[in-house]
């Protein structure tokens, strides 16, 4: 009996038709695979970013809005137009001046002009790293008031003497230098701490090294209990470039001790409200800082606060062409690779408002 041979035909190698279906095949599966890792980093990027100026904005604001809510505040005491004694050695100036006590508020709008200077006073210092950038159009603002993290009870009663020292609960918040507030509700008097604080007693006696010095040692009145010590300073707020040449928030005050609050922060906006029905009517207009009369400025009762907050630059993202208009300014087009968001609020002066 014969067997039928059955012929097995085994495959010996992979065919060059095959081999080019095969690459194909996976080279479109590496690349899909790569535009999702590449997209998921970017998305992951940009919201990184977004995230990280949504920060910023909410920084700046929380920083200014806290201290334009305490604009004006000099304790219990509100005129000071009639019931203040300077006794600094310098009664004038922006800081410092007699005049500018009783004003909460001044400003700069668009500091990129040629001879910037401050409403109303009129004065033309600016901090020294200013920004003068002309796309972005920054206004600067000056905030006076004391500040009620730094403030001491006074312990005579009365004190002995005008030229005595002030006996005070606590001396922790004080320093030689600071320029500070003793009021009650009927008067008040300035003075800078001639000496280090010792004993809980507070100096302010004539000579020293502590600049600009008091010209007397006599306060208007003799204090008791009901005063209170604060610590006072013109604060300002502005634009400036840091070490990583990025715009950011800055504050000084009495033109010393310039901080960077927040990185980012490209432009400042300030509109001043102003009211028809002073003290505490709401405001009937929004200006801007130059085109303020003199007369206006005691009706100010709100601030809308402007900010442009931008992200470092980066390849990544497309090249910003978009204009930006942020209380009334048109800023840009920057034509840079950051992406930028506006964040706007309106705070009520409650120191003008509450009277």
């Amino acid at each position: 009996m014969k067997h039928a041979r059955i012929r097995f035909s085994f495959q010996r190698g992979l065919g060059l038709i095959e081999l080019m279906v095969a690459l194909t095949i996976g080279l479109l599966i590496l690349a899909g695979v790569s535009t999702v890792f590449v997209n998921a980093g970017k998305s992951y990027t940009t919201q990184e970013r977004l995230a990280r100026t949504q920060d910023n904005g909410r920084f700046a604001m929380y920083y200014l809005v806290r201290d334009l809510r305490m604009a004006g505040f000099t304790g219990c005491l509100r005129d000071l137009d009639t019931n203040f004694s300077n006794d600094l050695n310098t009664t004038t100036g922006f800081f410092l001046g007699s005049t500018n006590f009783a004003v909460p508020l001044e400003g700069i709008d668009n500091v990129s002009i040629t001879s910037p200077k401050w409403y109303p006073s009129n004065d033309t210092g600016l901090p020294a790293n200013v920004w003068k950038d002309t796309l972005a159009k920054p206004d600067l603002l000056a905030i006076r008031a004391v500040d009620t993290s730094a403030v001491a009870k006074v312990t005579d009663s009365p004190m002995s003497d005008t030229s005595a020292n002030v006996a005070v609960d606590s001396t922790a918040s004080f320093q030689k230098g600071d320029v500070v507030v003793l009021s009650d509700c009927i008067r008040a008097d300035t003075f800078q701490i001639s000496d280090t604080p010792a004993s809980s007693k507070l100096p302010h006696g004539t000579g020293g090294t502590a600049s600009p010095g008091n010209s007397t040692a006599q306060l208007s009145k003799l204090y008791d209990t009901a005063a209170r010590v604060y610590k006072f300073s013109t604060r300002r707020y502005y634009i400036g470039l840091n070490a990583n040449n990025v715009p950011s928030l800055y504050r000084d005050d009495n033109a010393v001790n310039a901080v960077e609050l927040v990185e980012g922060i490209e432009s400042l906006q300030v509109l001043y409200g102003v009211t028809d029905t002073p003290p505490n009517g709401p405001p009937s207009a929004y200006h801007k800082a130059d085109a303020m009369a003199a007369a206006d400025w005691p009706k100010v009762v709100s601030v809308k606060i402007g900010i442009l907050a931008r992200t470092p630059n980066s390849k990544t993202t497309d090249i910003d062409t978009n204009t930006y208009n942020v209380n009334g300014t048109t800023l840009g087009p920057f034509n840079d690779r950051n992406s930028r968001r506006m964040f706007i609020t309106t705070v009520s002066l409650k120191n003008r408002t509450l009277q």
